[in-house]
């Protein structure tokens, strides 16, 4: 355990000297958090979205509490609902020059982050990273999704969303439940009394919220180009580079390793090639899917062997994922009065290439076409030119070969309903359900919720 993480989360009387200290500075913390969001709450400062739902996947608290693994199988199952979404990621610590930029399925997270990377390839879903999220938001709604999942940002309160879920650790919970920097909360405990829903990580089952348990579904191989298997019994080095690392130690533990080494790297953080391929040499390594894509290109490289992937997957109730899409329908109204208020401000919605695709640029474009006028939203033609990402950027800048330019499209106003579109219909390439959400129809049952 850091040092830190002892302060916040031990029960000690070493634990409490260092927290006296610092609570002047978390009252000074609280009375500046308050002041933000009332700031938001009175319109002094203004927040907007896109013209399409957005649903947060935050905390309160500092570190690895599960939101990469929520987002995921978000993804996954609102895809089998009939919706297409998309993510966005502020993208920490990466180091890309040029925002909003999409995440390629085959990116370098040293660029791009590792869980942008690890979301893209795991849920196939379009990711955009940008810390400007609201900007960021537009561009992934210009990409055709109709839902935006965001990982984090449950306090970038400049973004506006419909959909709130707050992710805890199960074993850690609130800590000593003081705000940082003695405690680990980003806003106290009476936030989670205002988000649609608090999921709590871990097997322990806690009164009220929404269990989530991160099942262990494979081991594979660092380098997919060779065929290991790792004994269940094995003694091994458990590799870690994640927020909550004793969560990983116990997973592992669980599934009835011996665990001789524990190399804690830090979050987000990565060691030099050579200090892995030494440690592997000793006995064989096991790290998480978040570490491994840091990895991956290397261990190819240099035909690495005796390292391995734990491989989870979050598994949540159905009634869970339900309530989520469910939201998402019912929040119909604001969105079309968001996108009434923007499209009167001027705002237009340029249609932009997705990026590894693997259909012709005319073809990419009619079933985000037919997928708006669906959604209610006329359409007309006109220029736009196909982003270039960041890798290319440098080869296409060398090109002497003009660019040529696609057609896009720009939406407009309209008062057609999504419930013109016959059950079965294709849009986005999907299959859509007939009770899909109306961006621009209100149920006349329908209240529209505080916000």
């Amino acid at each position: 355990m850091s040092f830190l993480n002892s302060v916040w989360y031990g029960n000690n009387i070493f634990s409490l000297l260092v927290q006296l200290p610092l609570l002047p500075f978390s009252s000074l913390f609280a009375c500046v958090a308050a002041t933000r969001r009332s700031l938001y709450a009175h319109g002094i400062c203004s927040k907007t979205g896109p013209v399409v739902p957005v649903v947060v996947v935050g905390g309160i608290t500092v570190g690895g509490t599960g939101k990469t693994p929520i987002c995921i199988a978000l993804v996954k199952e609102l895809r089998a609902r009939g919706f297409n979404p998309g993510v966005l990621s502020r993208g920490y610590k990466c180091h890309c020059t040029k925002f909003p930029s999409q995440v390629p399925m085959d990116a370098d997270p040293y660029i791009f982050g590792d869980e942008p990377c690890l979301i893209r390839r795991q849920s196939k879903a379009p990711v955009v990273i940008d810390p400007q999220r609201v900007r960021g938001a537009d561009y992934l709604a210009s990409l055709g999704v109709d839902v935006i999942i965001t990982d984090d940002g449950l306090q970038h309160y400049a973004l506006d969303r419909e959909v709130e879920i707050c992710v805890l650790d199960g074993s850690r919970m609130l800590g000593n439940g003081h705000l940082l920097p003695a405690g680990p909360l980003r806003e106290a405990k009476w936030r989670l009394k205002t988000v649609d829903s608090v999921v709590v990580s871990g097997a322990v089952a806690h009164l009220g919220y929404n269990p989530m348990v991160l099942k262990h579904s494979s081991i594979t191989p660092l380098n997919d180009d060779l065929s290991e298997t790792l004994d269940s019994k094995s003694e091994v080095c458990a590799f870690s580079g994640i927020g909550n690392p004793e969560r990983f130690y116990t997973s592992l533990e669980d599934c009835g390793f011996n665990i001789k080494n524990k190399v804690d790297v830090g979050d987000h953080n990565k060691i030099p090639f050579e200090k892995l391929q030494k440690l592997c040499e000793q006995m064989p390594v096991i790290m998480t899917a978040k570490d491994a894509i840091k990895y991956q290109a290397e261990a190819k490289q240099h035909n690495l062997s005796n390292v391995f992937v734990f491989n989870v997957t979050a598994s949540l109730s159905k009634q869970f994922f339900d309530g989520i899409a469910n939201s998402i329908r019912q929040s119909a109204f604001k969105v079309s009065q968001r996108r009434k208020e923007r499209e009167a401000q001027g705002y237009k919605l340029t249609l932009i290439e997705p990026i590894d695709s693997p259909h012709d640029k005319e073809a990419l474009l009619e079933p985000t076409t037919a997928a708006a006028d669906a959604l209610g939203i006329a359409s007309s033609t006109t220029e736009a030119v196909a982003p270039i990402s960041p890798e290319s950027e440098e080869a296409a800048s060398k090109s002497t070969a003009p660019k040529k330019s696609l057609k896009a499209k720009t939406f407009g106003k309209s008062t057609d309903s999504i419930s013109s579109v016959s059950e079965g219909s294709d849009i986005f390439g999907m299959k859509k359900p007939r009770d899909i959400y109306d961006p621009s129809a209100l149920p006349s049952e329908l209240k529209r919720r505080k916000d």
